[in-house]
């Protein structure tokens, strides 16, 4: 079932989807209204999943909320099923993890991890794709690179 982000509990489960391209405005739009009426029938074990979104010009974040009980497997793949066939229809991968998205003068910019390992630098901000619940996304979604995994990189 559908639930206003800011009613979520901050201990939400969040998977994050980074998108290769930009987003525009009239595709947030509608993949915002498949997005919705997903959650309005996504079900674990015949149960409603307790679910909302976020979405922006480079993300999708999926919250659900197991306060009541875990999501399962099954219910996880029709989540990734619905991703992998917004991708498809809007010609967009949500599934490279050697894409980075960073802030450049107030700029979200993205490169393939071996272009960025060039351009980084201790003061760099990245997205955190790694945030684990709501709390986490709130407090961490833009953070410094040396507080992530890419800080090995930094020469």
């Amino acid at each position: 079932m559908f639930i206003e982000f800011s009613k979520m509990p901050n201990k939400s489960k969040v998977w994050v989807y980074q998108s290769e391209r930009k987003i525009n405005l009239t595709e947030i739009n509608q993949i915002s209204v498949k997005i919705k009426d997903f959650c309005n029938s996504w079900t674990t074990h015949d149960k409603p999943v307790n679910s909302s979104f976020k979405i922006d010009e480079w993300f999708i974040l999926l919250f659900v909320d197991e306060t009541e009980y875990n999501i399962s497997g099954c219910s996880i793949d029709k989540s990734i099923l619905l991703i992998q066939s917004i991708g498809v229809e809007y010609n967009i991968d949500f599934f490279n993890r050697l894409n980075i998205l960073f802030v450049d003068n107030n700029i979200t910019r993205l490169l393939p991890l071996s272009k960025f390992k060039d351009v980084i630098t201790p003061d760099v901000i990245v997205y955190n794709t790694l945030v684990k619940d709501k709390l986490d996304f709130l407090q961490n979604w833009k953070v410094p690179v040396t507080t992530t995994w890419l800080n090995k990189f930094i020469n």
